[in-house]
C-alpha cells in the first residue's frame, strides 16, 4: 500500500519501481521486435535481437538503478531513515 505521506515527503521513492516497470516493458518490445525480424525473412538478426536484447535492457536498468541501491545501503549502514526503493 502507498504511503502519499512517505511519498510526498520522499522518504519513498518511486523511480526504482518506474525503472522495473520500463525494463519489463523493453523487453517485450526487444523481443517482439525480434520475433518481427524472424518473420520478414532476416532470422539471424531476430535471433541476435530475441537472445542479445533482453540482456542489454537489463544491464541498462541495473545501471540506472545502481544509485538508488547505494543509497538505500548508505542509510542502512548509517542506520538513518530509511528510504524505499
Amino acid at each position: 500500500m502507498i504511503n502519499w505521506s512517505d511519498l510526498f515527503a520522499f522518504r519513498q521513492l518511486i523511480a526504482p519501481v518506474v525503472i522495473r516497470i520500463v525494463f519489463w516493458i523493453g523487453v517485450i518490445a526487444v523481443v517482439l521486435g525480434g520475433l518481427k525480424e524472424l518473420m520478414l525473412g532476416d532470422p539471424g538478426g531476430g535471433l541476435i535481437m530475441i537472445i542479445l536484447g533482453p540482456i542489454v535492457v537489463r544491464v541498462i536498468a541495473e545501471i540506472l538503478l545502481v544509485p538508488f541501491l547505494i543509497h538505500a545501503r548508505l542509510t542502512e549502514t548509517a542506520g538513518g531513515p530509511q528510504v524505499d526503493g
